[in-house]
């Protein structure tokens, strides 16, 4: 669906930080990052990654942000409405 529709999709790393996804659609960045199970939630990679990049939106699909299945089921563009 992303190249169908003219979205990148990339994986971000710095050192020890990360980020899932990350896709870009002309000049809209969205950061995704995929939690599973119920440890502790780091979001370290998201907050680096945020302060280096303009970021549109960030995604956290989880029990607690958006849950899989929704993620699954949206249309790739409404991230970047």
């Amino acid at each position: 669906e992303a190249a169908a529709c003219g979205v990148e999709v990339y994986y971000w790393r710095k050192a020890n930080y990360e980020v899932d996804f990350v896709m870009l659609k002309g000049r809209k960045i969205v950061a995704i990052e995929v939690k599973s199970g119920k440890g502790r939630r780091n979001f370290s990679g998201l907050k680096l990654f945020t302060e280096q990049y303009k970021t549109h939106r960030v995604v956290i699909v989880d029990n607690f942000g958006v849950e899989l299945e929704k993620f699954l089921e949206t249309p790739i563009l409404e991230w970047f409405a």
